[in-house]
């Protein structure tokens, strides 16, 4: 029996093991490599997933800086509004600010309201009154406002009766949601409705000065359109008594200028602060019939419009008159770091005057004529220079 034990394997079967074996070696081999494949794959698929979710997080960051930055800016420029009128407010509200922004519309829906745009809008006004002047500041002062502030300007009250001030996020939101055009004409609407009430009545009993309202365009500083081009604004404002308020101001177009938008905003601002009887003036480049007709007839007031040489026939007509015999007035004052000693040569308009020139502006009811000196240089305070005079200047009708 051992002999049948130890009897030698056949070529054949010896051959059969050994293929057997290398399969199932090749088989483990290829399991293995497989496997492995399948971890690249797994690890290759794990990385682009996570470069793809800080690529995704990278732009949400990205989105919600971009809309930060959008809201910063819009509340800036709500807040520049604001600022430029906060002392007429504080001069003109009589101690009701809400009011001033009751008309301001709201954007957001009714539902889930916490906190009314007016007053947010009157809190960011107090803190302005308050001396904060950088949305920064204006957003740690409302945080931070007293239970009576917060009460008398309509913040909303908590479980506990307590007021609850609005955080600066929502500040900065609701001030970016309201339109600077918006905001610009409800203050300047409140500060007309303030500043007086009924047009000038005639006749009257005594001479006096007419109240003034001044138009003129500027260039607003740091304010650029979509388009890179700078932003332009045609204002009315009051002059002459205490401290100019800004009645009424329109946006110029790109491709446009003052002259046609002149007329529309003295149209708007006479439906809530009737101009008759007031003396409206403007430079030189408003100097045009249809304007002056628009004034005198619609409007029932004055003009007091300036000739230059936009205008040669009538400032030639003007120039050649004699003005030895006209009447002289002088004032003085002090401003822009200067004294200034201001002299004037006044004289009726002569017939010929508005015969002649009837096509340049209205004239069928003519005031006096105004000599006015040309503007001297800047000098130092204390200086006192006369300026030289020059024949013609500012033609106003009368009533």
């Amino acid at each position: 029996m051992r002999d049948q034990f130890c009897m030698p394997v056949p070529a054949d079967a010896a051959a059969a093991v050994i293929a057997e074996a290398e399969e199932t070696v090749r088989r483990a081999a290829g399991r293995e490599e497989r496997r492995l494949r399948r971890a690249a794959r797994g690890a290759r698929a794990r990385r682009r997933r996570q470069a793809d979710a800080e690529r995704r997080e990278e732009q949400r960051r990205d989105r919600q800086r971009s809309e930060e930055e959008r809201l910063r800016a819009a509340a800036e420029k709500a807040r520049e509004v604001l600022l430029a009128q906060v002392s007429a407010l504080r001069e003109a509200s009589g101690g009701s600010i809400l009011d001033c922004f009751a008309a301001v519309f709201d954007p957001r829906g009714r539902r889930g309201r916490r906190y009314s745009l007016p007053c947010v809008l009157a809190l960011t006004v107090t803190a302005m009154l308050h001396g904060k002047t950088k949305l920064a500041d204006i957003t740690a002062w409302i945080t931070h406002a007293g239970q009576d502030t917060l009460a008398a300007l309509g913040a909303r009250t908590g479980p506990d009766g307590t007021r609850a001030a609005p955080c600066g996020r929502t500040v900065t939101r609701l001030l970016a949601l309201a339109s600077p055009r918006a905001l610009s004409r409800a203050v300047a609407a409140w500060l007309a409705a303030a500043e007086r009430g009924g047009p000038v009545t005639f006749p009257l009993a005594a001479p006096a000065l007419l109240p003034h309202v001044a138009c003129d365009g500027k260039e607003a500083r740091g304010a650029v359109r979509p388009d890179g081009t700078s932003l332009f604004l045609l204002s009315a404002a009051t002059a002459g008594t205490g401290r100019p308020v800004v009645l009424a101001d329109r946006e110029i177009e790109a491709k446009t200028s003052e002259i046609p938008e002149l007329g529309p905003l003295l149209l708007e601002l006479s439906g809530r602060f009737p101009l008759a009887g007031h003396v409206i003036s403007a430079d030189a480049l408003h100097t045009q019939r249809a304007l002056a007709t628009l004034i005198t007839e619609k409007l029932q007031a004055h003009y007091l419009f300036t000739v230059k040489r936009n205008q040669p026939g009538l400032r030639a007509a003007l120039a050649a008159l004699c003005w030895a015999g006209a009447r002289r007035c002088v004032t003085s004052g002090e401003g822009h770091g200067r004294l200034e000693r201001r002299s004037h040569l006044i004289m009726d308009a002569p017939e010929e005057i508005v015969e002649e020139d009837a096509d340049a502006v209205a004239l069928d009811r003519v005031g006096p004529l105004v000599a006015s000196p040309q503007v001297p240089r800047r000098g130092r305070l204390g200086s006192r220079r006369d300026k030289p005079e020059r024949p013609v200047a500012v033609r106003c009708p009368g009533r």
